[in-house]
């Protein structure tokens, strides 16, 4: 692996390893989040909702309180019956009231599901602040261990044959990165820091925000319990379907570009939804330099019905046109984990 250009693509599955939230949980999570209340009989509590902070949020936003509460308390009640929160918020995307509200929720709760995660920082026996064995059994282990199979300098140039395109809010590849170098190599923070911000990694959707680590205005910890101003800071790097697929800008185009040379494709916990599939096809042309001639797809499709798995493979194969294509997205039964397990060999060689 990573001998040749290599590129990962992360769905809600892959960071759900390690203890993070899938589309149904996080619908869930979201629509409590954003609950209201009722005035109180004896009017000593103000019509509000159910989360503090983003009640605080709520306030500091300067717009009519009555239009962002009917707002939270539509996208509650309808959140479970939508595909996705970013389903919801596209169908909705003429409405900025229901476009912050939507995205103050996403912040709040993947940062609370990060704090709550198995990568949250704690101080292990060693007393290192990050305790990798708790992750023996998730995919971010068995990728590290291809990853790390070299010196420090020869790790870096195969970090030059990596893509990462996430579709998830969290930080989770990015954390785990940070700290793996550190543990495995031994080199400080802030090289960690720059071996990390040097990689290809795209959030077509944005994330909940920086870490600290690596710039920038809004940041946050990981899994942090940030108050209502920070909340309302940290929802300007939430992208929505329509605002992420801009296939003019520059993150899009770094992306397509990806998909194109990539000669080994990994695909973890992904969904395969047709807005996802076509943010990632480039647009046709079977002869462009950067196409790959050979290509390899390794993909979850957890759960999948055989039919679903057919029109998921076409559709993968599709993304580029190239000379020879070879797919491995025929297993429902594995996770994440269980894909590197079984391919262990070919993804090594690769």
């Amino acid at each position: 692996m990573f001998a040749d250009r290599t590129l990962l693509i992360l769905g809600a599955g892959a960071s759900y390893e390690v203890g993070l939230p899938l589309g149904d949980a996080l619908k869930r999570d979201i629509s409590n989040a954003l609950l209201v209340y009722s005035d109180s009989p004896l009017q000593l509590i103000e019509r509000g909702v159910a989360d503090g902070a983003i009640n605080e949020a709520l306030y500091a936003t300067g717009n009519d309180r009555s239009e962002l509460l009917k707002a939270c308390e539509r996208i509650s009640a309808a959140l479970p019956l939508a595909r996705s929160i970013d389903n919801y918020l596209h169908s909705h995307r003429k409405s900025e009231f229901f476009e912050l509200c939507g995205k103050l929720g996403i912040v709040r709760c993947i940062l609370a599901a990060e704090g709550n995660s198995r990568m949250a920082l704690k101080t292990d026996s060693s007393g290192y602040p990050f305790n990798f064995g708790s992750l023996s059994d998730s995919w971010y282990n068995r990728f590290a261990s291809l990853l790390f199979e070299s010196d420090f300098d020869e790790f870096q140039r195969r970090l030059t044959n990596l893509d990462v395109i996430t579709f998830n809010y969290d930080r989770c590849f990015e954390h785990f990165m940070y700290h793996a170098i550190q543990t495995y190599y031994g080199v400080s923070p802030e090289e960690a820091a720059d071996v990390v911000k040097s990689m290809s990694i795209y959030h077509p959707y944005g994330t909940v925000g920086n870490l600290p680590w690596m710039g920038g205005v809004a940041f946050a910890d990981f899994g942090a319990d940030m108050p209502g101003s920070a909340l309302l800071s940290l929802a300007g790097n939430i992208k929505t379907y329509t605002e992420g697929v801009d296939r003019e800008s520059s993150e899009i185009q770094a992306i397509h570009t990806a998909v194109r040379r990539a000669r080994t494709v990994v695909i973890l916990g992904f969904g395969y939804i047709p807005l996802n599939m076509q943010l990632l096809k480039p647009t046709d042309n079977p002869e462009h330099p950067d196409n790959s001639k050979r290509k390899t797809y390794y993909g979850t499709v957890k759960g999948l019905s055989k039919e679903d798995m057919r029109i998921v493979t076409h559709d993968v194969r599709a993304l580029v046109q190239t000379g020879f294509i070879e797919s491995k997205l025929d297993n429902n039964e594995l996770t994440c984990a269980k894909l590197f397990n079984e391919y262990a060999f070919s993804l090594g060689a690769s």
